[in-house]
C-alpha cells in the first residue's frame, strides 16, 4: 500500500472526501484484489514523507507499522526500515 503520509482527504474531487484509514483502505483493496487473486496480500506500506523533517518521517513510519502490523518505510529515505520491507515484499 502506498500512501502520503499527513494526508487526510481525496485531492482533485469538489468535495475533498476524506481518505479511509491504511487498514479500512487495505481491506477494500484486498477484497477486490482477491476477486482475482484469492493469493492477494499486503507486505508493507510505502510511506510519502517528503514534507516530513526526519523525526516527523520517523513518528509517521512506525505509527503505520504499528496501526498495521506490517514494515513500513519511506523507500526514497532507506534505511532499515525500507531493508525490512524490501524484505517483506520478496517473501
Amino acid at each position: 500500500l502506498c500512501h502520503e503520509a499527513g494526508r487526510e482527504r481525496i485531492i482533485g474531487l469538489d468535495a475533498h472526501y476524506p481518505l479511509a484509514s491504511l487498514n479500512e483502505t487495505m481491506a477494500l483493496t484486498l477484497a477486490c484484489a482477491r476477486r482475482v487473486n484469492p493469493a492477494a496480500r499486503f507486505a508493507g506500506i510505502s510511506l510519502n514523507t517528503a514534507s516530513l523533517s526526519e523525526d516527523d518521517a520517523a513518528r509517521a513510519i512506525a505509527q503505520a507499522a504499528a496501526e498495521t502490523g506490517l514494515p513500513a518505510a519511506d523507500p526514497i529515505r532507506g534505511g532499515e526500515s525500507f531493508e525490512r520491507l524490501v524484505a517483506a515484499c520478496l517473501t
